[in-house]
């Protein structure tokens, strides 16, 4: 095994090869490593403990192995130039906060979405990857977005498959520039939180629909927000 924090704070390490023997890599073995670029993980570990990558803030590209289960709490956080990551099929769980930060990372494999911009996860939008958008349709298929999904201070317009039935606490939280999002669905879904507009946006829903949409429960604190859609908008 790499023992727990036994690089932290390496900040000098720039390429490692684990060897071929180590099976586990412990907690936070090399958080706050800034200048690790690369790593190589041989298919023998079966275990990568939480924080065990956090705020390596120059890693680009790595390679799960193939036997690993979970992606633990808090592993990939503050990655910020992490652009790919490969899911392999063996990974059955990924914790919520396993890529916070990594606005660039582009999802392969398991989970990924054809985009490569979102981890789906049983029809949950689990975590998505803003960088470089300013406007975004969410896949079809998608049924709940997971809480602070959307803060992303580029995103002027958003649309919303008719599969949606959840929007998680505060999902469209720190999106100051959004101007629009786009309803398709002509049932109202659940709405948890808030939503941070640009002083001018708005919410264009199904023209039969407008009425349900002021009057469901939070929806209406955007009654005057709520418009009946533009025809360009069905092709977004």
């Amino acid at each position: 095994a790499i023992p727990l924090r036994s690089f932290h704070n390496c900040t000098a390490l720039t390429t490692v090869v684990i060897p071929d023997f180590v099976s586990v890599i412990e907690k936070s073995a090399f958080e706050g490593c800034k200048g690790l670029k690369s790593i190589v993980i041989p298919n023998e570990v079966k275990n990568i403990g939480e924080s065990a990558f956090c705020n390596c803030y120059h890693l680009e590209n790595i390679g799960l192995p193939d036997a690993i289960s979970s992606l633990k709490d808090n592993l990939f956080k503050g990655c910020y130039n992490l652009n790919s990551i490969y899911i392999p099929e063996s990974v059955k769980n990924i914790a919520e906060s396993a890529f916070s930060g990594c606005s660039k990372v582009l999802f392969y494999g398991k989970y990924a979405s054809e985009d490569h911009r979102c981890l789906i996860i049983d029809g949950l939008l689990h975590t998505f990857t803003s960088y470089g958008l300013e406007s975004y349709t969410i896949p079809l298929g998608v049924e709940t977005i997971r809480d602070y999904q959307f803060q992303s201070s580029s995103l002027r317009t958003i649309k919303v498959p008719e599969s949606l039935k959840i929007i998680g606490p505060n999902a469209f939280c720190f999106t100051d520039n959004l101007i629009r999002i786009i309803m398709t669905s002509k049932t109202p879904p659940k709405l948890y939180g808030r939503i941070h507009f640009n002083h001018k946006g708005w919410i264009s829903v199904p023209r039969e629909s407008v009425d349900a949409y002021k009057h469901a429960e939070g929806w209406k604190y955007y009654a005057w927000n709520i418009r009946e859609s533009l025809s360009i908008d069905r092709y977004m």
